[in-house]
């Protein structure tokens, strides 16, 4: 995560983003409907019979055997992950309808439009790589070695990656990245933007950690997720600027094209 962020920080500033129709219909058709489809279904699921083994990794080794945590700590891990979501929902509309363009007039329906579009995107498609390896790893989480522990659905065996820490990295790394890719910031105004959604991420990870609801891998795995799925969608974008220009040379005239990615 760290490397993340300081190679966005030291990248470009002041372009602008735009919609692939071609692309984002789809894939936000796929992952909505993944992702309001796993939540339906995950308590459905049936918990397999998956062995546990007697000693994690010592990085893990901490908070294995603690009782499910209770009460504000995983309240205020669901407050970041969930409600960051619904805020973001918000708020990256708004943003991209005050954004003041290139050619000097705010983004608009258009602009809203646009950063909505990328958000909701980054979030989802986050969700669905989640529940992806979730599902196929099927790793017991932490309070499942506490004594007297009685298996009850598959949730259960959600743990490897954290989704909330996942979700919290796709959420704050994506605004982030859509505010560095659209504003004129300094090199240190980036590393305050990247490092305010670490630090979101980061917190959310240890009230999971804290609450016993995963390890530490798990929310070092998810944040590392989120975070790259909210740096790689705005990235995939940029506007590139085509420009079309007819050329005359030794060779006879011809058409250039020009643009950045």
């Amino acid at each position: 995560m760290l490397g993340w962020w300081l190679m966005a920080a030291m990248a470009g500033s002041g372009g602008e983003l735009a919609l692939r129709p071609t692309v984002d219909g789809p894939v936000l058709m796929t992952t909505a409907a993944y992702t309001v489809t796993s939540l339906w279904l995950l308590p459905d699921r049936p918990a397999l019979a998956v062995a546990v083994s007697p000693e994690p990794l010592g990085f893990d080794a901490g908070v294995a055997g603690k009782a499910e945590g209770e009460g504000a700590v995983p309240l205020a891990s669901d407050a970041l992950s969930y409600g960051g979501s619904f805020l973001g929902l918000v708020a990256a509309p708004i943003y991209g309808a005050l954004d003041i363009g290139s050619d000097g007039s705010r983004g608009g329906g258009r602009g809203a439009l646009t950063h909505g579009v990328i958000f909701a995107e980054s979030v989802t498609v986050s969700v669905t790589l989640t529940d992806i390896i979730k599902s196929a790893s099927r790793r017991p989480r932490p309070y499942t070695r506490a004594p007297g522990f009685e298996w009850e659905d598959a949730d259960d065996q959600m743990s490897f990656p954290s989704g909330h820490t996942s979700t919290a990295g796709a959420l704050s790394f994506s605004m982030a990245h859509q505010i560095a890719r659209t504003q004129e910031l300094t090199v240190g105004g980036k590393v305050a933007a990247y490092g305010l959604a670490t630090a979101y991420t980061a917190t959310t990870g240890m009230l999971r950690v804290a609450a016993a609801k995963h390890y530490p891998s798990d929310v070092v795995v998810g944040g590392l997720l989120g975070a790259s799925v909210g740096i790689v969608v705005p990235e995939l974008h940029r506007a590139t600027g085509l420009r079309v220009s007819a050329t005359a040379g030794p060779m006879g005239r011809g058409v250039a094209l020009s643009g950045r990615l």
